[in-house]
């Protein structure tokens, strides 16, 4: 019913709830709208503004007031959320209600709003709200309800009124008698010309019964009228048995329209006693909560049960129902008849209904007021209202709650109405209970609402060693922190415990905490820190997302600050405490620790025990973040953890989940029913159980451990419940883009061996021990049956071991030398495992010469296995070399044993080198992997890609294939070979803000990497290649000599979560969108830079748009920066790739197969326009033949504007006609609409603005109408045209005259400027105009008064000469071909002249009809003439031949070609002319060997070779572009420095435009090289200003004041200026004290005095006031400082400031010439910005002034 309230809709509403700023009322149907304060009346808007007054005050509960939909409800758009409306908006204003109501409408007994004017003694004055007349009411206090006291009523309080009958005899009658109390008289005096415009809600009518149905009754009331009354609405006694309606009742209009059918009336009783409010909120003493039993009358269609309610077990008759919806119905049978327990929820008041409830678990709440909450109890509780201080709830439907934002969520967020919505349900813990307001606290943070630990809401012994959870109140100044939990029980943590904590943690935060002791008569706790990784097997640690996840870095460093144990359970722990560096930009430090089982990879790690392994501010390289709780970050330091997710990146959240994608994890905790619990490592804190599916080799077990280093692969995911499951398997775990199945296992070796060259070098006894395979001599301590103990010589104190059969056999004595190598070490003992390779003198007779220059990489040697682990396998070579092998081959594989034997001999291939040692892989590893990679290559078959599938995908480029290059689109690597293209239009929304470029910010993140993606669909496109290249393609075509034309077929796809996680395989869900609503706002993205005053984008790659120049909005236009004078609007630049929000104003939906759709675009909304505005246009047609210029406007309207509009003074019209171009955008200013031809006529702005200010009889006024021309008054006007022997002159826009005159007709020229006088208008209405003389203008050639010619194919000007705009316009292609509208003027004399109309088709401009001009002869002319006559359109086109013009610039059309040798001679001679102006230089050529003819002329003019780059970029040819520049560069000569200098400039803005950041450092360096280096830093700030690339900007200027802050002090002013430009004042007052620092002290004072005129320009003018005033305190009699310290105040405006400046220096002893100067500058300003007075007094100064030196002089 909501939807269906339109705007205009009248309606009766009841007052149900009334808020701070709006009102609720309940209208038909139960349904809601909404009543801003605002909608009342004006009166009492400004009386809630100026008093303490509430809308309570003005408006009662149960209140009934006449409303009118002004706006209508409007769908609520929420991803997976049943579509919802949000509540009409209406007005209750007698002014809006009663807007249709005229005088003369009024009758007796008409219901309308009216709100309170005054109060007087007898009564209230009303205002009717009747907008054509200021009629008024009266309220007689006899017609006031007695409930309502008379003095209560305030100034703009809304009552709905009864017109009182006899009150409208009187015609003459200004006030009209009013009742309060519409019930109490029915309308029947005026029945019988009732009609249904006539009604309004809240009239009474009778109704009489035509027809009775199952649902309600067809009724008459009166004149005809026929309604239908609804069961529900009728009387109590009707409602259920609708065959007692046999007579007329008493309706009241509820709902109706004027001009429409529609009506809806209510029957109620209580709804008919309009007036009185209190039968309307009281339901018969039942309260929301309230048990009732109540009776099944009967169950309608819908399922829903209608009760009437039951009291004594009798029914009772009386006029209050019950109401159950079928969503509220126990299970079970519902006979009519039969009784049924249910509690109260809601109410109904025009329906009179009670909203009640039968399930079980409705009747069995426990909460139906406030006293009965209880701290700590779970509730579940619904949105009523969102505000920025929190959540206004009700729990079970009737009682209040708020949840502060704090309580909202474990993470703050400062706009909580983006996570919630009214209407939600939610979860949530009472946290105190106020009864007081009545009102409950509450909490919604999970680590509060799901923990599972015991309630603390009071004081307790029994509480101590308990494990719970609190949130921090309050943070003290000594650092202790206050710990809150349920009800008012708080607790204390000292400062030393409270530092553990991470600086992300704020009051608010929630903490798992342990009680250490309690003191109840005290109400004191102390608690300390539960260890955040402490779990058990029958419950799970949910830990929080890292706070800083979005904007931080996988990996920070750390330095260990010490050790630890701590129980974890049963078992007795370790870690180490540790201090993260977060970087520069999060700014601060992390406190947290390091658990023994996150800090290796290795199954077997190289220490025994923590303490004293590592010394105290060691330095971890990488850690990484796991997740966040209670404050304490975990981390972990694994090396292969932190390497595969720098290489493979990281999971922020749960919605990045797909399924089949890898992730690496670490087992974290196991649970009795799920089992091992995997965590992701990169801080999203996602954990998911982990299995096995199969069983592995026999060498491994299906087990593991906590702490285990794992890659799973997501197998299953559930949305709903935000859960996941991994699978284990190695098999079906490895990367995809990794070809080597040895990649895990050289991996975990390679982490392994750095991990302990890491333990070695920040041993905790701080000795230097050796790296792994270093080669050393060692002394026997002693032997054991292990085998030997000996001292390493040049080690002291470090001992080592060499097992049995590790060393030669033989007798070994105390303090004999052996040869031996480092296999391992174990810490904190640092003890080595050592391998002898022989005794010493021995030594060099055995280690070969090939051992010493080392081992190359994929060599094959024979190596001795001499130590094994769970992890690697140690071997020694014959040449004394270490080299280790891989004992795991994948983190989720626990080998049980070696792979080899200890002392086997085995074939290695070495890998790669770790320092003195070596990783390799034995013989049959390698064999294993070549036969796996060639089964692959041999049963891998090229596969399709399946539209709807998930792939995964390797980030290529931006797309360039086929003909259609887009800066839009990416390229995909898929698997098997095949193709993706990843459109903009389907990347994360993340990266569609306005104006950011989104397929370049994807690539920048994602390239070289694999991504997911989905196939949305299958295209395919046509490629010309080479013979021989390219792959993939499906057909073959011949496309010419040595190409061929190829069908590239290729994927379409998506990276949005939304369309990866859809289940639905639709091309209407996942692909792209097929059409699009005319009116709604898309994003699109730029596909070319503008031309032709077209903005090419596409929304995507089967929609193109355009968005035309004047709908790129009034923020995307600016004034020409080059002219001041001019009106001229540039467009700023766009950048393809660009994403951009616009509206759809049209739809081009083209069926044929070669055609893209086409939008019609626009980035500002289309307003309807008037005559007098100003508006803004686009030149799209230049007229010099007829003088005039037409304009499309925004609304797709035309606008013309003639020679008279374009200017003051009249002989610069044309001037200003040429200044014009093509695709421009001006602002003009519209007279009015000629319905003739459809076309406003128009005038320049500047035009407009003076007309206002002109003087009455200006020989150009501005003429608007012929009524404003007297006669006999002398003008200028300009001769329009000459026809049958008249001569007609424009003395106005469109508006014409007939001159008369002695001067012959003959004489006469179109367009030339004359003067007339304004004769008497002749009965016929012609304006007669008599000539009085003709005036000279300027010069205008024949060719450009007679002929069309094409726009920007000649330049009579060079390049530099033009302004900004028309560079560029040029620059941006806006070359149109012109055809020529002749405008139909309004004419006095229809009789004497044809209104020639306007025609838009395109009739005569076929390029046919253009070629057929060449041809037309003197007779066509003059066939065409008589045409004309009859015609209501004229045209005239010019003839093109291969794109030049073939009519001279001086001749007619009678000497055009009309044979074919005639022809041939004038395209010979159009070809002699091109040559020509080629030849001078001032042509602007439409080739590439034209620009080749004219650079071989003149090489050494940068002018033409910036031209020649010009031509290329119009092309987007940006290569070729760049191999002009680099052509130029080698062929001007050297000598000509300032030429070079404007190549490189041309050059630098074609890399900023087109190229990268790269590109353009690239060209720059060698600038500076060529060319002055300190012009070109300038020339290169300038142009990072440009585009406001600030930090480009600050590094220039930095390396600027290194390398030339002692040449050139304009260094310092650029910097300081920019600096200020963009807003950081600050930091330019720094750098001007680090001027005055660094440059000479003579320049102290123009560097000073610079600065200061800064902060008169954009900074602070108090500031600049300083600075000038403490320069003039030490220098006050340099006179140039006072000049430009007055002009500053002048400028900005201080005129008395500059008064008591001018006082100062001329009181001062100067010379005369100086004071002179002062003088006559202060009296010009006072001339300009004074009085008469002030002027006077300047005057007298200055006079006073001379008399005092002549006095002087004489003396």
């Amino acid at each position: 019913m909501k939807q269906f309230l339109k705007e205009g809709v009248l309606g009766l509403g009841c007052v149900r709830q009334i808020n701070e700023l709006y009102i609720e009322l309940e209208t038909v149907d139960g349904v809601t709208v909404t009543l801003p304060a605002t909608n009342i009346s004006e009166k009492s808007v400004d009386l809630l503004k100026n008093s303490s007054l509430m809308l309570c005050d003005i408006i009662t509960i149960g209140q009934i007031l006449s409303f009118k939909v002004v706006k209508e409800a409007t769908p609520i758009e929420r991803k997976h959320m049943k579509k919802k409306f949000r509540n009409p908006v209406v007005s209750v204003d007698p002014c809006i209600v009663n807007s249709h109501i005229v005088p003369s409408q009024l009758f007796d007994g008409l219901v309308m709003n009216a709100s309170v004017e005054s109060t007087e003694d007898k009564g209230v004055i009303m205002n009717l709200g009747l907008r054509s007349s200021h009629m008024n009411g009266f309220l007689p206090i006899s017609m006031i309800p007695s409930a309502i006291d008379i003095e209560s009523f305030l100034p703009g309080q809304v009552l709905l009124v009864r017109i009182e009958k006899d009150s409208r005899k009187s015609s003459e009658k200004r006030v009209i008698q009013l009742s309060a109390m519409p019930e109490a008289e029915i309308l029947n005096s005026s029945i019988d010309k009732l009609q249904f415009n006539h009604l309004m809600p809240g009239m009474m009518l009778y109704a009489s019964p035509l027809k009775i149905v199952s649902d309600g009754a067809f009724v008459e009331i009166g004149n005809g009228l026929k309604a239908f009354i609804g069961a529900r609405h009728l009387p109590p006694n009707l409602k259920y048995d609708l065959s007692k309606f046999s007579k007329e009742l008493r309706v009241v209009v509820t709902l109706c329209q004027q001009n429409s059918n529609i009506l809806m009336l209510n029957a109620h009783p209580d709804i008919i006693a309009v007036s009185n409010a209190r039968r309307r909120i009281s339901f018969a003493n039942f309260e929301i909560g309230d048990e009732l039993s109540c009776k099944v009358r009967r169950i309608d269609r819908s399922g829903n049960v209608h009760f009437e309610i039951v009291m004594d077990e009798n029914p009772r008759s009386h006029a209050i129902s019950a109401f159950c919806p079928k969503k509220k119905l126990e299970p079970v049978s519902y006979a009519v008849g039969s009784i049924h327990n249910t509690r109260v929820l809601s109410y109904r008041i025009f329906e009179r209904v009670l909203i009640v409830a039968t399930k079980k678990e409705i009747l069995a709440q426990k909460m139906v007021s406030v006293k009965d909450a209880v701290p700590g109890q779970k509730v579940q509780a619904t949105i009523s209202e969102i505000k920025p201080v929190g959540l206004f709830v009700k729990i079970y439907g009737n009682i209040s709650g708020f949840i502060p934002a704090c309580q909202t969520s474990d993470r703050m967020s400062h706009r909580i109405s983006k996570n919630f919505f009214v209407g939600q349900k939610i979860d949530c813990r009472i946290l105190k209970v106020n009864l007081l307001k009545k009102r409950i606290i509450l909490t919604r943070k999970p680590s509060l609402l799901n923990s599972k630990d015991r309630i603390i809401n009071k004081y307790s012994l029994d509480d101590i060693g308990l494990i719970t959870t609190g949130y921090i109140s309050s943070i003290l100044s000594s650092g202790g922190i206050l710990v809150n939990f349920y009800g008012d029980v708080r607790a204390l943590m000292l400062s030393k415990e409270a530092a553990r904590l991470s600086s992300s943690v704020k009051i608010g935060s929630t903490l798992q905490v342990r009680i250490q002791s309690v003191e109840p008569e005290r109400c004191r706790m102390l608690v300390t820190l539960a260890d955040p990784f402490l779990s058990s097997k029958n419950s799970i640690v949910k830990f929080r997302p890292f706070s800083s996840l979005e904007e931080s870095s996988l990996t920070y460093p750390a330095v260990i600050k010490g050790s630890a144990r701590f129980k974890l359970g049963l078992q007795k722990r370790e870690r180490l405490d540790i201090v993260i560096n977060l970087g520069r930009k999060e700014g601060r430090y992390l406190e947290t620790s390091l658990p023994s089982d996150l800090l290796s990879d290795n199954l077997d790690p190289p220490f025994d025990e923590l303490d004293g392994c590592l010394r105290t501010n060691s330095k971890i390289r990488k850690v990484t973040i796991l997740g966040e709780l209670n404050g304490l970050v975990k981390v972990t330091a694994k090396r292969f953890v932190v390497e595969y997710l720098e290489r493979h990146g990281n999971i922020k959240n749960f919605e990045e989940l797909i399924k089949g994608q890898l992730i690496c994890g670490i087992v974290t905790q196991y649970h009795s029913d799920l089992g091992y619990l995997v965590e992701v490592v990169g801080g999203a804190a996602l954990s998911a159980p982990a299995h096995f599916l199969r069983g592995n080799d026999d060498n491994a077990v299906n087990e593991l451990f906590i702490g285990q280093t794992v890659v799973g692969m997501v197998s299953s995911i559930n949305s709903e419940k935000k859960r996941f499951s991994l699978i284990m398997d190695a098999s079906m775990c490895f990367p995809a883009d990794e070809t080597d199945v040895t990649y895990f296992g050289v991996a975990l070796l390679q982490s392994a061996i750095s991990e302990l060259q890491w333990f070695a070098a920040n041993n905790g006894k701080g000795v230097q021990l050796p790296n792994l395979g270093s080669r050393m001599e060692a002394f026997v301590a002693a032997t054991s049956e292990d085998g030997l103990i000996v001292n390493v010589l040049g080690y002291e104190g470090i001992t080592g071991v060499v097992k049995n059969s590790n060393f030669p056999s033989g007798d070994y004595v105390e303090n004999q030398r052996l040869a031996v190598v480092v296999l391992w070490t174990i810490f904190p003992s640092c003890q080595l495992f050592l391998y002898a390779l022989n005794k010493t003198d021995q030594l060099e007779s055995n280690i070969s010469a090939k051992s010493k220059s080392g081992l190359e990489i994929g060599e094959k040697v024979l190596s001795k296995v001499v130590l094994t682990t769970r992890d690697f396998v140690a071997t020694v070579t014959d040449s004394g070399n270490v080299v280790y092998l891989p004992n795991r081959f994948h983190p989720n594989i626990v080998p049980q044993k070696s792979r080899f034997s200890l002392f086997e001999s085995i074939s290695v291939i070495i890998k790669s080198r770790v320092d003195n040692c070596y990783v390799g892989l034995g013989e049959y590893d390698v064999h294993e992997q070549t036969n796996k990679q060639q089964c692959a290559m041999n049963q891998k078959i090229k596969k399709k890609m399946k539209p709807f599938l998930i792939y995964p995908a390797k980030v290529l480029s931006l797309w360039k294939r086929g003909c259609n290059l887009s800066p839009n689109s990416i390229e995909l690597e898929l698997p098997d070979g095949n193709i993706g293209r990843l459109h903009a239009s389907e990347i994360d929304e993340s990266l569609l803000d306005e104006g950011c470029r989104p397929a370049d910010e994807f690539l920048r993140l994602h390239k070289g990497k694999i991504i997911n993606i989905k196939v949305i669909g299958i295209s395919k496109i046509k490629e010309v290649q080479r013979k021989g290249k390219g792959k993939l393609y499906s057909s073959i075509s011949p496309a010419g000599q040595g190409k061929v034309v190829k069908v590239l077929r290729i994927a379409e796809c998506t990276v949005l979560a939304s369309k990866l996680r859809e289940c639905k395989k639709k091309q209407s869900v996942l692909g792209y969108p097929h059409s699009y609503v005319h009116g709604s706002t898309i994003a699109v993205f730029v596909k070319y830079r503008q031309k032709d005053g077209v903005l090419r984008v596409e929304a995507s790659p089967i929609w193109d748009g355009v968005i035309r120049k004047q709908n790129l909005g009034e923020e995307n236009l600016i004034v020409n920066p080059v002219e001041a004078t001019s009106s001229t609007l540039i467009d700023i630049e766009f950048q393809p790739g660009q994403v951009l929000k616009a509206k759809i104003i049209g739809v081009n939906a083209s069926q044929k197969r070669h055609h893209k759709k086409c939008l019609e675009l626009s980035l500002t909304e289309s307003e309807k326009i008037a005559a007098g505005e100003r508006v803004l246009g686009r030149i799209i047609n230049l007229n010099k033949t007829q003088m005039s210029v037409m304009y499309e406007l925004t609304n797709a309207q035309r606008a013309m504007l003639t020679a008279t509009g374009m200017c003051n003074e009249y002989k610069q019209a044309f001037k200003r006609l040429q200044s014009l171009q093509l695709n421009e955008v001006n602002y003009i200013y519209l007279l009015r609409f000629d319905d003739q031809t459809g076309v406003w006529l128009a005038v320049t702005e500047d035009r407009f603005k003076s007309s206002k200010c002109a003087k009455l009889f200006s020989r150009s006024k501005l003429i608007k109408s012929p009524e404003e021309l007297s006669e006999n008054s002398i003008i200028y006007a300009f001769v329009s045209m000459i026809k049958n022997g008249k001569v007609y002159a424009e003395v106005g826009p469109g508006i014409i005259g007939l001159v008369r005159g002695k001067k012959s007709n003959g004489d006469f020229e179109v367009h030339e400027l004359i003067k007339v006088r304004a004769g008497k208008s002749r009965k016929n209405g012609t304006l007669n105009l008599l000539f009085l003389k003709s005036l000279k203008t300027t010069e205008i050639s024949n060719g450009e008064t007679k002929n069309v010619k094409r726009l920007g194919r000649k330049r009579a000007a060079s390049l530099s000469s033009l302004n900004e705009a028309e560079k560029k316009s040029r620059a941006a292609g806006y070359v149109i071909s012109l055809f020529v509208i002749k405008f139909s003027y309004i004419f006095l004399n229809s009789q004497e002249m044809v209104d020639p109309g306007f025609d838009w088709s395109l009739k005569g401009y076929t390029p046919a009809d253009f070629v057929a001009v060449a041809r037309i002869g003197t007779e066509d002319l003059a066939e065409n003439e008589a045409l004309n006559k009859k015609a209501s359109n004229l045209f005239s086109a010019s003839g093109k031949i291969e794109g030049e013009q073939l009519v001279k610039e001086k001749g007619d059309f009678s000497k055009l070609p009309k044979t074919k040798e005639e022809f041939e001679m004038a395209k010979e001679k159009a070809l002699t002319n091109r040559e020509k102006r080629l030849i001078k230089g001032d042509f602007l050529p439409d080739s590439a060997s034209d620009f080749d003819r004219l650079v071989i002329g003149n090489p050494n003019c940068s002018e033409l070779w910036i031209r020649y780059m010009s031509f290329f970029m119009e092309k987007n040819d940006i290569t070729k572009a760049r191999a002009v520049a680099e052509k130029a560069l080698q062929l001007i000569n050297f000598r000509e420095e300032d030429e070079i200098f404007n190549v490189w400039t041309a050059y630098l803005n074609l890399e900023n435009s087109y190229g990268n950041i790269e590109t353009l450092k690239a060209v720059f360096d060698r600038a500076i090289k060529n060319t002055d280096a300190l012009k070109m830093y300038k020339q290169m700030a300038k142009i990072y200003q440009s585009v406001n690339n600030v930090e480009e900007a600050d590094i220039l200027f930095e390396e600027m004041l290194k390398r030339f802050r002692h040449e050139d002090l304009d260094i310092w002013h650029l910097y300081m200026q920019h600096l200020m430009e963009t807003k950081r004042a600050s930091k330019a007052r720094d750098l001007l004290k680090k001027g005055i620092i660094s440059i000479p002290k003579k320049h102290h004072l123009i560097l000073l005095c610079r600065f200061a005129q800064l902060e008169y320009k954009v900074g602070d003018a108090e500031q600049g006031k300083t600075i000038f005033e403490s320069i003039l305190s030490a220098y006050p009699k340099k006179t140039e400082i006072w000049t430009v310290y007055i002009d500053m105040v002048v400028k900005v405006g201080l005129i008395d400031e500059a008064r008591n400046l001018f006082t100062r220096v001329t009181s001062m002893n100067l010379p005369f010439h100086k004071i002179k100067l002062f003088y006559k500058k202060w009296s010009d300003i006072e001339e300009r910005f004074g009085d008469e007075g002030q002027q006077n007094s300047v005057k007298r100064l200055a006079s006073h002034y001379v008399e005092n030196i002549a006095t002087k002089m004489n003396l």
